[in-house]
């Protein structure tokens, strides 16, 4: 991590975020973790009363219909990434913003609203970037994604396929 002691330079990196502070916006990530890809998705807007809306995460590896708990706790991976996300726009958007004191006060309030939400899952351990990818193709296209939507034989292998011809 780079480590910005000098106020100008702090001062410039800020300027740069700024702008995510004035509206509403969407952030749309693949997320890569040990060798684990997911996909994050998080609607926020400073200005609003509720600051995080709509904190989705899509991981083909745990199944949400079977669980009885689709909240994202910060004990997992998922919620220690969302930290963080809270973390960097609390120091570079947020800063300026009436909501700041809250997010600094309450290190752990994107996952307030932050749950698991049903995608297509996976057979083994090996395809997760497959279906992050596929599943954020999905979402920015806004195709509904659940369960359902694609799966492991026909889909992903017709991916895999199509990936080494290239």
């Amino acid at each position: 991590a780079m480590l910005l002691h000098d106020e100008g330079k702090l001062h410039d990196y800020r300027n740069q975020y700024l702008p995510y502070s004035r509206e509403p916006f969407q952030l749309v990530s693949a997320v890569c973790h040990q060798h684990h890809f997911f996909l994050v998705t998080v609607s926020f807007d400073a200005n609003s009363e509720q600051v995080f809306n709509d904190v989705r995460v899509y991981d083909s590896l745990i199944n949400v219909v079977e669980r009885h708990n689709r909240k994202v706790s910060r004990d997992t991976t998922a919620g220690q990434v969302l930290i963080q996300l809270q973390k960097f726009l609390s120091r570079f958007s947020f800063f300026s913003s009436s909501c700041n004191t809250l997010l600094e006060n309450n290190k752990t309030y994107i996952l307030n609203n932050a749950e698991y939400k049903a995608c297509p899952q996976q057979y083994g351990t090996l395809d997760c970037g497959l279906f992050t990818l596929v599943a954020l193709l999905h979402f920015v296209n806004d195709v509904p994604l659940d369960k359902n939507t694609f799966d492991q034989v026909q889909h992903i292998s017709q991916l895999r396929r199509a990936l080494y011809e290239v």
